[in-house]
Formats: C-alpha cells, sequence, structure tokens
C-alpha cells in the first residue's frame, strides 16, 4: 500500500494486494512530539524509511530522506511517498495536536457511547466497542475531504429515496425504521450536512452531522435505528442541507413504520446478570406510534440453542409457550430503557442466556420473531441473583431415600447432600456457619468449581458428594444449630434458622491408649488411669460408657457413663481424653469387674450409630485395693492356718491376683510366695476375699509364715490396680500357727541320745545319756510346752513358755520346724522317772497336741 499526493488531495490507494504484511508499511500515530531547538512545537515527524520519489520511481530522480514536504523541487507533482524498509519495519508518520482537525480525541460522552457530533480528519470514537473506532482512511473519505476543501456553491438535490440501496425507489412502500437503511440518491450530497425527515411542512426529525452516512456524492446510506419513532406515519418525505441551502422534498412519499426492537447492548453483556438489580437497556425501536405498543414491555430469555427459558408459559410455571412474558421495563427514549429489578424470576437462571425484547406479545407462537428484537445482541455470561436455599435433604446411607436434614436434624457430612433453591447457578462457596450467622474460627466451606459438587444450570439444585466438606469444626453432639451459607456471583444467601441442624458424621473408633497395668483400667480419682480413645467424628459424641463385652451396660438403669461436653474432657474430632482426676464415670462401681465376670469396653455414644472399642482391647475395671479387716479366726488375731478359713475385708479385692502374708513392718517373708485364684485364694467379691485352710500355695514354706508373737503378720494383696497391706493392729495383724503334728509312733516322735525306743512299749528317755529330741510337724506356731503325765494329764514340770524365733535356753528348733531338741538339763526333774511321761504343745490359736508318753529316767 502507499499513500501518494495529487490534485491537493490526500487519497489511499492499496496496491501489491496478495503479498505477505508483517507489520503495517504505513503507521500513522499521535505522539507528543516535543519541541524543536529553537523552541517551536514540532507538528509532524517521521522516520528514515518514508521516501518521495518521482512517478518514475527511480533512485537518481527521488529526493532524499532529508528533502522538505512542500512539493518537488521542480515545483511538479504529483509526488509519491513508497515505502523503502524491510518487511519488519514501518514507514512511521507522527502528529501533535497544533490544531483540532489534526488530533485523535474523544468525542463521545464520559460515560459509555459517544455523542458522535465531530470526526477529524485522521480519526475518532465513537463508542466503547471495537466497531466505534474511525481511522483514517475509510470508504467515504474522499468525499468528506472534498467537501473540507472545495467550496459548496449551490444546494444539494434529491432525485431518489430507496429501502434496497438505490436499486429501485421507495414509491409505495414502507420503510422499517429499525431494521432497513435508507438511502438517498442525488447530486452534492458529499456536502449535506443535515437530513429532515417531514410531513405536510413540518420536520419529524433532523439528522445531523451525516457525514458518517456519506457513501459518495450522489449516495446516503442512513442506517436503521438512527430515527426514532416521531418520524412514523404515512407520506413521510426527505429534504437535505447543505451549507449553502436545501433540497427539494423527495420526489417520493412513503410510510415508516417501527420494525422490532433491537437490542444493541446492556450494563451485563459477556457478564453476570443479577436479575435483583435493574438492568440498563440500549438499542432502538423501544417506543412505537402505532396502537398496542407503544413501548417494550416483554421479554423473553433464551438460551444458547436459542429455545426459550423465560417466557409467557414459564413464567407462570406451565410449558414454555415462546411468547414474550411481561416485565416492567422504564423507557428513557426510543435507544435507552431499564429493566427493573426482578423483572424476570428464577426460571431464567443459568448460563449463556440472551435477553429479547418485544412491544407486545398478542401473536401466535409461530409469528414470535416478528415481534422479538434479534438475538444479535451479546449473551450473558449467566443470569442468577442473591441465592435462596429452600430445601436440604440426604441421601440415606442405603440409598433408599431422601431425607430433609430438618427431619433427621442433622447434616451428615458423610452422606451425598442435596440443597434446593434458586439462584445457585453462579455458587462460588458453600460453607457451614453457626446459628447465629458467623463463622468458625477455621471456617467450614468448600469453594466452587469441584470435582464433588454438581450444580444445575438453571440453579434449581446442587448436590455434594459424601465427605466433600472433611472439617469437623462445626459437628456438634445435640441440637446447637448450624446452617448452610451460599455465596454465588452476586450476593450470599440469607440466614434461615428455619433450616437450622445440627452436623455430625458416622464417628469410629480406632483404638485407644493403655494403662498402667495393661488391660485394666484403674478408675480411682486421684491414682487412677486417664483415658484417651482414638478416632474420628468424635465432636458429635453425646457419651463415653464402660459396657460389657456385649456392648450392653451392666445395670441399663444406672449406666456407667461420662455426658458430653464435660469440662475435663478434651473433645476434638479424632480424640476424647478423659482427665478421671477431675471426673469419674457415674456409677463407675457397676462397672467393676472381678475374677468371675467378663472384661468391658468403651462405647461411644452419638446421634449416629455408636462405636465400641475392639474387643482385642478388652479391659478390667477396678480401683486400688484397701485392706480394712482380716479376721473370721476361731481365735482373735490368732490365724490357725490348718483350719481357719481366713476372711479379707476391705474395697477394690474383686481382681486379687495375690495374697502375701508379710511381717509386722509389712515386708515380705523371705522364700514366701503369695497365693491366687488357683493356689488357695477365693475371690468371693470386691469387697471380701478369703484364703482357704491349708491353702496349697503355701505348702512348703508354712514355718516361714508360722509365728507365735502377737499382730506380728499382716496380709497384702495385689491387683492389677494397686497392692494394699493389712494395718499393723488388731484389724490386721495376726499370729500364724498349725495344730502340732507327731510321728504315728512314740519312736517315730522321739529321738536323740537319751531316748532308747526298744525299752518298754514306746521307749524310755534316759537323762543321763544325752538330750531328748521330738520330731514332728509345724512346731514353729509352738508357744508353749507342758510337761505332763498321760493318766490323769497330770502337770508334773511345769510350763514353759516358747516362742520359736526366741527359745529359752536349752530348746532349739529346726528351721523348718519338723524338730525340737531339748537338752537334758531343760527337762524338769518332775518329769523324769515316769512310766507315762508326755509333752502338751499348745500354739496362740489353740492348736494343742500333745506327744505319745514314754518311760523316762534318770
Amino acid at each position: 500500500a502507499s499513500i501518494y499526493r495529487g490534485g491537493g488531495l490526500w487519497k489511499y490507494a492499496q496496491m501489491k494486494v496478495g503479498r505477505n504484511v508483517q507489520v503495517p508499511d504505513f503507521l500513522f500515530i499521535v505522539d507528543d512530539l516535543g519541541m524543536s531547538a529553537d523552541g517551536v512545537p514540532i507538528a509532524f515527524g517521521r522516520n528514515a524509511t518514508a521516501n518521495w520519489q518521482n512517478d518514475n520511481r527511480t533512485a537518481a530522480l527521488g529526493w532524499g530522506v532529508n528533502a522538505g514536504l512542500v512539493g518537488q523541487p521542480t515545483g511538479l507533482g504529483p509526488g509519491i511517498i513508497w515505502h523503502r524498509a524491510a518487511a519488519t519495519a514501518s514507514s512511521l508518520f507522527a502528529f501533535t495536536k497544533l490544531s483540532e482537525d489534526f488530533e485523535l480525541i474523544w468525542s463521545g460522552e464520559a460515560s459509555l457511547v459517544g455523542n458522535q457530533d465531530r470526526y477529524t480528519l485522521w480519526g475518532w470514537i465513537k463508542g466503547p466497542g471495537p466497531e466505534d473506532v474511525t481511522v483514517f482512511p475509510d470508504s467515504s473519505m474522499v468525499w468528506k475531504m472534498e467537501n473540507e476543501v472545495v467550496p459548496d456553491v449551490s444546494p444539494p438535490t434529491l432525485t431518489m429515496v430507496s429501502d434496497d440501496f438505490g436499486e429501485t425507489p421507495i414509491e409505495a412502500q414502507t420503510y422499517t425504521r429499525t431494521e432497513e437503511t435508507l438511502t438517498l440518491i442525488g447530486n452534492e450530497l458529499a456536502s449535506v450536512t443535515a437530513v429532515d425527515i417531514t410531513f405536510g411542512g413540518i420536520v419529524l426529525q433532523t439528522i445531523s452531522p451525516v457525514d458518517k452516512y456519506i457513501v459518495s456524492g450522489q449516495q446516503i446510506d442512513i442506517p436503521a435505528g438512527i430515527f426514532n419513532e416521531s418520524v412514523e406515519g404515512a407520506n413521510r418525505q426527505v429534504r437535505v442541507w447543505n451549507t449553502v441551502g436545501v433540497s427539494e422534498l423527495s420526489p417520493q412519499k412513503f410510510n415508516i413504520e417501527t420494525g422490532r426492537p433491537i437490542l444493541s447492548a446492556t450494563t451485563a453483556d459477556g457478564l453476570i446478570y443479577d436479575r435483583g438489580q435493574t438492568l440498563t437497556l440500549r438499542g432502538y425501536g423501544f417506543k412505537s406510534k402505532t396502537t398496542d405498543e407503544t413501548k417494550i414491555g416483554f421479554v423473553r430469555i433464551d438460551k444458547s440453542d436459542g429455545s426459550a427459558v423465560f417466557d409467557k408459559g414459564i413464567k407462570s410455571g406451565s410449558a414454555s409457550d415462546g411468547l414474550p412474558a411481561g416485565a416492567t421495563i422504564d423507557v428513557v427514549d426510543d435507544t435507552y430503557a431499564v429493566l427493573t429489578m426482578d423483572a424476570v424470576n428464577f426460571r431464567a437462571d443459568g448460563s449463556l442466556r440472551q435477553l429479547r425484547v418485544a412491544r407486545k406479545n398478542n401473536v401466535v407462537p409461530k409469528d414470535v420473531d416478528g415481534i422479538l428484537s434479534p438475538p444479535t445482541n451479546p449473551p450473558f455470561a449467566a443470569i442468577t441473583a442473591k441465592p435462596v436455599i429452600n430445601v436440604v435433604a440426604q441421601l440415606e446411607k442405603d440409598q433408599s431415600a431422601w431425607t430433609s436434614v430438618t427431619s433427621n436434624g442433622a447434616f451428615r457430612r458423610d452422606l451425598a447432600l442435596e440443597i434446593n433453591g434458586t439462584a445457585l447457578n453462579t455458587a462460588t462457596t458453600i460453607e457451614v456457619i453457626r446459628e447465629d450467622g458467623t463463622s468458625f474460627a477455621n471456617p467450614v466451606f468448600i469453594s466452587l468449581p469441584n470435582s464433588a459438587v454438581t450444580v444445575e444450570d438453571n440453579g434449581s439444585r446442587l448436590r455434594m458428594s459424601a465427605n466433600a466438606i472433611p472439617y469437623s469444626d462445626a459437628d456438634t453432639n445435640g441440637s446447637i444449630g448450624r446452617a448452610f451459607r451460599i455465596y454465588n456471583a452476586v450476593d450470599n444467601s440469607d440466614l434461615n434458622n428455619s433450616l437450622s441442624f445440627a452436623v455430625n458424621t458416622q464417628l469410629e473408633v480406632t483404638g485407644m491408649s493403655g494403662f498402667a497395668a495393661p488391660g485394666a483400667f484403674n478408675r480411682a480419682k486421684v491414682t487412677g488411669d486417664d483415658v484417651e480413645i482414638y478416632g474420628k467424628g468424635f465432636l458429635a459424641a453425646a457419651e463415653v460408657r464402660i459396657v460389657d463385652l456385649n456392648g450392653s451396660d451392666m445395670a441399663a438403669a444406672t449406666p456407667t457413663r461420662i455426658s458430653l461436653p464435660h469440662p475435663y474432657v478434651s473433645v476434638s474430632d479424632g480424640r476424647i481424653a478423659i482427665d478421671t482426676s477431675e471426673v469419674q464415670f457415674a456409677y463407675g462401681t457397676v462397672a467393676d469387674t472381678d475374677l468371675n465376670t467378663t472384661s468391658r469396653i468403651f462405647v461411644v455414644l452419638s446421634a449416629r450409630d455408636n462405636a465400641t472399642t475392639a474387643q482385642a482391647s478388652r479391659f478390667a475395671v477396678g480401683v486400688p485395693p484397701s485392706v480394712s479387716m482380716v479376721g473370721s479366726f476361731g481365735l482373735a488375731n490368732n490365724y490357725k492356718r490348718d483350719t481357719d478359713v481366713m476372711e479379707i475385708n476391705g474395697s477394690g479385692l474383686g481382681m486379687i491376683s495375690n495374697v502375701e502374708i508379710v511381717d509386722i513392718a509389712g515386708n515380705p517373708i523371705p522364700g514366701v510366695i503369695g497365693i491366687s485364684n488357683a493356689t488357695g485364694v477365693q475371690a468371693h467379691n470386691s469387697s471380701t476375699v478369703r484364703v482357704n485352710a491349708n491353702a496349697t500355695g503355701w505348702l512348703g514354706v508354712t514355718a516361714k509364715l508360722d509365728t507365735v508373737t502377737a499382730l506380728s503378720r499382716r496380709i497384702r494383696v495385689t491387683t492389677p490396680f494397686g497392692v494394699a497391706t493389712s494395718l499393723g493392729n488388731v484389724n490386721g495383724a495376726f499370729t500364724v500357727s498349725s495344730t502340732p503334728i507327731f510321728g504315728a509312733t512314740a519312736q517315730n516322735t522321739y529321738g536323740g541320745a537319751g531316748y532308747n525306743g526298744g525299752a518298754g512299749t514306746n521307749g524310755t528317755y534316759t537323762q543321763s545319756n544325752g538330750d531328748l529330741v521330738v520330731t514332728g510337724l509345724n512346731f514353729r506356731g509352738v508357744s508353749q510346752l507342758e510337761y505332763i503325765l498321760t493318766s490323769g494329764a497330770v502337770a508334773v514340770g511345769g510350763t514353759v513358755a516358747i516362742n520359736p524365733n526366741a527359745p529359752p535356753a536349752g530348746y532349739v528348733f529346726s528351721s523348718d520346724g519338723t524338730q525340737l531338741t531339748i537338752t537334758n538339763t531343760a527337762i524338769p526333774a518332775a518329769w523324769i522317772g515316769q512310766t507315762d511321761a508326755t509333752i502338751a504343745f499348745s500354739t496362740p490359736a489353740s492348736a494343742n497336741a500333745t506327744t505319745q508318753g514314754i518311760i523316762t529316767a534318770p
């Protein structure tokens, strides 16, 4: 392409058609070129690629790049500007404002659409769209330039008015002002500055300026939408003006009717239309002189496929009929109107919606396109409004039915959710809020779009998959109110307390902490075990109970439980921690176990299905033992271990695992082991334990147990929950002894250097020969010896007090309690020289036994 000068006019010619162009050959810009060295503003500048040449374009005859721009040196013309740059560079011409007509200006309103009242030689902006910028040159620029530089010497003339671009006159035809171009044919039309529509000598409307409609000196095309409703009627004529005068009226008279309204733009083109707000409409044909359709008052909204999604039938809740529905529209003038708030309802909601308007709707459906604005205006990205939640329901776990959350009372996060309402189609966030409308400290929400959420395009329904909201902050174990708030592109839903609900999920128990004694829950307040249960969904827990292995309460009327929430129970989604030093299970003793009962487990109760700890984690329940009394002896504080059934009273004894006889200080007796349920202990209940007579667990160590010192033995009991020792007084201390046992015959009983078993029936003890040894069992529990004669049990030698652990001189007890050695010097003289001498053994528990009678000699 090139620009050349000739005849005093700038003209544009397109050359070298079909070549590849990477950048413009010639580029005209408006810029601030600053001042020259002498202080004169620079009006024009060019780069080094634009050159003047003669018509033959020979370099020899061409001007250099530093030549002036006013004529050739020879004074001849025309000259040619030709492009000598590479394909990647432009010939650049820059201009500065030195007068109004050489500036690219905005001549419109400060708002949206230019008022189109003037132009410049280089370009102008008449509106906000891509079609609203005019740059030099255009197809009518020659005529516009001629009109600027060639003087007008006569008025213009009109020879024909046409509605088919000059092909035929408009005679006897009707001009539809919103859909047809009005073509004027004549002479001197390039100089026209105004066009009048007249009737009976009265000017109905004047269009000025008209330079943008000039096609040539012989033709003016006035596009649809320029004339308003004031020109409508029969027998209309046209006349035109230039600076010299006015033309005669057009030779044709014609009728002007409105035609369909044309909607060019709205304030929500390509955007989201909030139907709860007003919408500004731009176009033409909004008003008419036709009876019963004087202004637009009906709308239809179409989907992207052209079918109606909001019409007269749909608005009323019936099937679509295609006819536009009545709407409140404030029509300001033929080109400007405002669709009022809530003029369309929720049935119009959806994406890619197109608004169409009409001035009437009393036609049959097949003719509806004849009254509706054509679907040429930009569609809305979507129609929506402030979201409204009407119903919230959830799909039951077995997928058998949908249940309203108001019926169930809870939003169950682990089930699918459906929200029904209006204007949900542009939802961006679903939030669970408190009953007072505030958000949680850590907001509970899900952002959209999200693969777990589907939203109906018409905004009527939103479905959310199970567990789509993973946050537990809103979970509650009761009727504490929660609600949904939905945010969409224009607003958020209001709080509706009638739709409030609790929030929960099916809780699960995955484990629990261990106890100090594995498998034994010490529920004591001070020394007991704290409880920690792990899982999820615990914020909805209502109680923690101790139950039997089968999950049932030990006593239905008095369940062993802690209700939640509780100030000393810490509950999070995944953990329940109970500080037993501050809070105790109600009716805890009911849960206590003994050796005759089953173990226990924990169960966590909620509004959903309960969850229990694993049976593999079952445990005993109790408190540390205490011993208040040891007794049930034949003789108080004297335990006759061979016949007495010892009874231990106290508390926490149900899970007893070990019973020990300890010394007076409560310390174990070396070599003595404890006994259990298998070796002599009867675990009766939590307050009473009995020890069998001749408990098998103590056989073999009885001599270590026996003692004749008053209150020198005590009982120590062990359970999984602790150890307790009886008191060292009359309530808990005792002696230990058993009935002495001798050999079957005197020869089996007696021995020693002084005894001869063969002399006499039972043998003879000769004092002078040496010591006397008595053999048997249980001698370390003997507290007294008495030398007597068998006949009549006559005491002949007196009574000797004995403590086997510290015997008097002349008496020696074996450590196993099976022998007593009496030195010959210790034997009373009165017992010597008898034919039936015996020795009586006594214990603190009055377990007495007498040896066989023997002969004694000096």
